[in-house]
């Protein structure tokens, strides 16, 4: 059975159609981890704000009455530099950061309910957040948000298989 849904290709496309992403000029790209968001950053010197997308994944196999599912919890990253040490540059950063964030929210919860994206088995009902401070990254500021994803598995023992 194969993921009908592209995470990645999905969260890049929303930094592209995002209003506030384009005036700001957000770069979307991924980064694998947190650790690796430092070394995209230093390819982008020019670049002020991101939108990445962590390509590991976390995931779980679980039942439910109606058979087995996947599940893969995808990390989005929401950056803006600032200048450091500018306690009201970093407020209006992290501001701006916190209103994309909630308007990725409300275009996924559209997504949700039209024909047009394969984003049903999005659970939306627990979004984590985590914002970052003043000195987690010298001037850089934002949040990372987790979504989970459910994917129906197809999980039918083959003989051939094994030895």
């Amino acid at each position: 059975m194969e993921k009908e849904f592209d995470a990645i290709e999905y969260f890049l496309r929303l930094c592209e159609e995002n209003a506030l992403c384009r005036k700001l000029r957000f770069t979307g790209t991924t980064c694998s981890g947190i650790g690796g968001m430092e070394g995209v950053m230093q390819q982008y010197q020019t670049v002020a704000n991101f939108i990445m997308v962590d390509d590991v994944t976390t995931g779980s196999t679980h039942e439910r009455a109606d058979g087995f599912y996947e599940r893969n919890t995808y990390t989005v990253f929401i950056l803006m530099r600032y200048t450091h040490g500018d306690v009201d540059d970093y407020n209006d950063k992290m501001r701006t950061c916190r209103r994309i964030y909630h308007q990725f929210l409300s275009r996924i919860l559209l997504d949700q309910d039209s024909e047009r994206e394969p984003i049903e088995s999005l659970l939306t009902g627990n979004i984590l957040c985590t914002e970052f401070g003043r000195d987690s990254f010298t001037g850089v500021t934002g949040l990372m948000f987790h979504i989970d994803n459910d994917e129906p598995l197809d999980i039918v023992y083959d003989n051939h298989d094994w030895l």
